[in-house]
């Protein structure tokens, strides 16, 4: 809509998968009768008869008075692949009749010898092509299109409702239309004399906006370093937290995940570590907004003790599902816009807001399973008590009495089995969006079950 607003102030400069819908009407051809083969043979024909045998072979059709018709006139003809010019001048000079061609009409009227006229004469009118340009994003009508004939200096612009016209030289005729920040059509007119069209938006890389410290600028115009992380990409992923569905879609941006609990805190770090002592989680901006990604201790269940190993990251309340983009500042040029806060790296989130004049209702549900891996091979009772048997012997010690016939030992606890479990994880996610010209919402519920792959997490 930015877009198209912009086309509005600016309507007569030269001017995203294209639809076409153009409705045929009846286009006059335009050819010349010294252009037209036929092939007649008229033995003693009457005039009438000559026209009729033009007609049935070409699309030319004969416009006369019967007062200027000669009943007795009789026209011998025979010839093949002759054009319709020849057979005309044939008839001229028999009956004494001038004709003029206007695209596929023929006038016949009778031929004054004394003013020299011209037996034929061919007026070539072009095709009027109209027709309206809308936006395939919102169907609304494109001003400052241009519409040129291909190969022609001929051409025009849409006006401020989308709406144009053009006479265009014939059939054959290309039109390409072409409007700054949409994809380029070429449109052959055919038997079209209405063409209608929807331009679809250039969606290309260079010319994605993304979202910087101080406002949007185009990607192409972007001298830094910059990763982009689309909703789509995040959202292929399950993942309760938006910092865990990050990881492994950024180049150069780790994302560690530092304990099994269901929230916990992810160490997040932009081109490696860049101090020893201090903290290296990068700054996060969210719609604006700066916040520390330093995670914090949780009170443990008790809830009067703190434990510092237990930690979890603020940004764990964010749902990814809310989250439109992601952009990641990776080098000095996240310093120059936010300082010394920046020196790790920026990551700028940007929500989903709703749209105006839509109401929208989404509803997703997702489910996965954690689980662990790759498990420990460890030793059973028979296997324990046989190394213990083997390493007594090799001190010179007693065994253990208990081990004495590790044969008759049985069972065991792998304490693996008894630790961890296949955890299930799932997400209900609701939202609701819409507004106005002035005002827009976006209200968003989330509903996650996330038992971790350790028992009781």
């Amino acid at each position: 809509m930015a877009l198209k607003t912009s086309l509005y102030g600016v309507v007569l400069l030269t001017v995203f998968f294209s639809g076409i819908n153009a409705r045929e009407i009846n286009a006059q051809k335009i050819e010349s009768v010294q252009n037209v083969a036929l092939n007649v043979k008229l033995i003693d024909a009457k005039l009438s008869d000559a026209f009729r045998a033009i007609e049935s072979q070409t699309s030319f059709k004969f416009a006369y008075e019967r007062d200027d018709i000669n009943s007795e006139v009789r026209i011998n003809f025979s010839k093949k692949s002759a054009s319709v010019a020849d057979l005309l001048m044939e008839i001229s000079k028999t009956a004494n009749l001038k004709f003029r061609q206007v695209n596929d009409l023929i006038n016949v009227n009778i031929r004054d010898e004394e003013k020299h006229e011209e037996v034929i004469e061919v007026i070539i009118q072009g095709i009027t092509i109209t027709g309206k340009i809308t936006s395939m994003e919102d169907k609304d009508g494109l001003p400052g299109v241009n519409v040129i004939v291909k190969g022609t200096n001929l051409g025009t612009v849409t006006d401020v409702q989308g709406n144009y016209s053009l006479v265009v030289p014939g059939e054959n005729a290309i039109l390409v239309f072409s409007s700054i920040g949409y994809i380029q059509e070429e449109v052959l007119v055919g038997q079209k004399s209405i063409i209608d069209l929807m331009l679809a938006p250039d969606v290309t890389q260079l010319d994605e906006i993304v979202v910087v410290g101080y406002g949007t600028m185009r990607k192409s115009d972007l001298t830094g370093a910059i990763v982009s992380v689309g909703s789509d990409e995040l959202q292929k992923t399950i993942s309760s937290t938006f910092d865990q569905a990050l990881q492994g879609k950024a180049a150069g941006v780790q994302v560690m995940v530092n304990s099994g609990q269901p929230g916990a805190a992810s160490t997040i770090r932009v081109r490696g570590t860049n101090s020893i002592m201090g903290n290296n989680e990068p700054l996060y901006v969210i719609d604006g907004i700066q916040l520390s990604g330093q995670n914090e201790a949780v009170l443990n269940n008790a809830g009067n003790v703190w434990n510092a190993s237990a930690k979890v990251s603020p940004l764990s309340t964010i749902n990814p599902a809310d989250i439109e983009s992601i952009e990641i500042l990776k080098d000095a040029s996240a310093a120059a816009i936010y300082g010394n806060r920046g020196a790790n790296g920026v990551v700028l989130i940007t929500t989903k807001k709703g749209s105006k004049n839509e109401s929208k209702i989404d509803y997703s549900v997702s489910v996965g399973i954690k689980r662990i891996a790759n498990k420990v091979d460890v030793m059973g009772l028979q296997d324990y008590a046989n190394l213990n048997n083997e390493q007594s012997i090799l001190h010179g010690a007693t065994p253990r009495p208990e081990f004495a016939d590790p044969s008759s030992l049985t069972g065991g606890t792998d304490w693996q089995e008894e630790l961890f479990q296949s955890g299930l994880i799932t997400t209900h996610n609701l939202s609701f969006s819409g507004g106005k010209e002035k005002l827009t919402y976006f209200i968003s519920g989330k509903y996650t079950d996330d038992s971790g792959p350790v028992m009781n997490t």
